[in-house]
C-alpha cells in the first residue's frame, strides 16, 4: 500500500493541500463568534457559496435554484437542502424573483458577503505577498501556468460528464 507520507508527494495533492491550508487560514481569522459557522461548512456548502457568488455576479438579485443546481451538475432537492442549511446559517437568504412571483432568488447575504469579502482579501494579501517573492517572468509562468491547468480540469470535467450522459 502507496504511503502519503512520502517527501514527493503528487503535485494534485499539494495543490489541494494549499487550498486547504488557505481555507483554513481564512476561517481562523474570523472573529469567535463567526468561527463556528465557517468550520461547520461542509465542502458542498463551500461550493453553493462560491457558486452563488459567481452566479450573482450577472444577476445581483439573485439566481434560481434551477440554474443553481444545474450549474452544480446536482438535483434540485440537493441544492434545496444545501440552500436551506446556509439560509439557516445566515450566509444566504431567499427573496421572491421580480420576475416570476412563483420563484425565489438566492443570493449572499449581507453577513454571506462579509464573510466571502473577508476570505477573498486575506488570500489575495497573502498570495500577493508570495508573488513578490518571484521575478516578474516567475510570475507571468506560474500565473499562465495555473490558468492552462484550471481550463484543462474544466474540460476534463465536461468530458467526463458527457460520458456520464451518454
Amino acid at each position: 500500500m502507496e504511503s502519503f507520507d512520502t517527501k514527493e508527494k503528487p503535485l494534485w495533492l499539494r495543490i489541494f493541500e494549499c487550498a486547504e491550508q488557505m481555507r483554513d487560514s481564512v476561517i481562523h481569522l474570523s472573529p469567535c463568534e463567526e468561527y463556528e459557522t465557517l468550520l461547520d461548512l461542509t465542502i458542498s456548502q463551500q461550493r453553493v457559496i462560491r457558486r452563488v457568488r459567481q452566479l450573482t455576479e450577472k444577476e445581483p438579485e439573485g439566481t434560481s435554484l434551477k440554474q443553481l443546481a444545474d450549474s452544480m451538475h446536482l438535483t434540485s432537492g440537493t441544492t434545496s437542502a444545501l440552500v436551506e442549511t446556509l439560509v439557516r446559517k445566515d450566509l444566504l437568504v431567499r427573496t421572491p424573483s421580480p420576475r416570476d412571483r412563483r420563484a425565489v432568488c438566492i443570493r449572499l447575504s449581507d453577513y454571506g458577503l462579509k464573510k466571502f469579502r473577508e476570505g477573498h482579501e486575506f488570500i489575495s494579501r497573502v498570495t500577493e505577498e508570495f508573488f513578490h517573492t518571484l521575478t516578474p517572468a516567475e510570475h507571468e509562468s506560474l500565473h499562465r501556468i495555473l490558468m492552462e491547468f484550471y481550463d484543462f480540469m474544466e474540460k476534463a470535467e465536461q468530458k467526463e460528464l458527457g460520458r456520464k450522459q451518454s
